[in-house]
């Protein structure tokens, strides 16, 4: 009796060590595919973060670029306004088609002049004067609606605008 005992629990050790020996086996790939995919995920993750770091870049280049483009325009439309004692609407629509015209500038959507104006009674007054159109100076609210402009040191109206299509108010 007790020898059937021991080959019956022989037997049973038997029979569990293929499963042990493919419980470690299992286990084994479990943790090597855990450890690839982490060495992936973190090989990713710094790609993308090189990727974006390198878009960010760029991007602020060309926004640096487009800048200093619009702060040349601005110095040469000041220095065209300076040179002059004073400058019609078909002289300022003359130069800057000329030179803002065809798109040389695609940042740009329009180019105008906005003098600064201390009292606009007599700006609306000379305006009327010089062009034979009625001039009121407005701000739009919040409610999109026009309304007279409230008294403050100074105003900036916009004067002259290039083009003109697509930029109406």
């Amino acid at each position: 009796w007790v020898s059937i005992r021991r080959l019956r629990s022989r037997r049973k050790n038997i029979d569990r060590t293929p499963i042990a020996i493919a419980l470690i086996v299992n286990s084994a790939f479990v943790i090597a595919a855990l450890i690839a995919f982490v060495s992936l995920w973190n090989t990713q993750r710094e790609a993308t973060i090189t990727f974006l770091n390198e878009e960010a870049t760029s991007a602020a280049r060309e926004v640096t670029r487009a800048l200093d483009a619009a702060g040349r325009d601005i110095e040469t439309i000041r220095a065209y306004f300076y040179a002059s004692n004073s400058i019609t609407r078909d002289e300022f629509r003359r130069y800057a088609s000329t030179e803002f015209g065809d798109g040389k500038h695609r940042h740009a959507q329009a180019v105008g002049w906005a003098p600064r104006v201390s009292d606009p009674v007599l700006w609306e007054q000379q305006f009327q004067q010089r062009y034979q159109t009625p001039m009121q100076l407005y701000e739009i609210g919040r409610d999109g609606a026009r309304s007279p402009v409230a008294p403050r040191a100074a105003y900036f109206p916009v004067e002259y605008i290039y083009p003109l299509a697509g930029n109406e108010v």
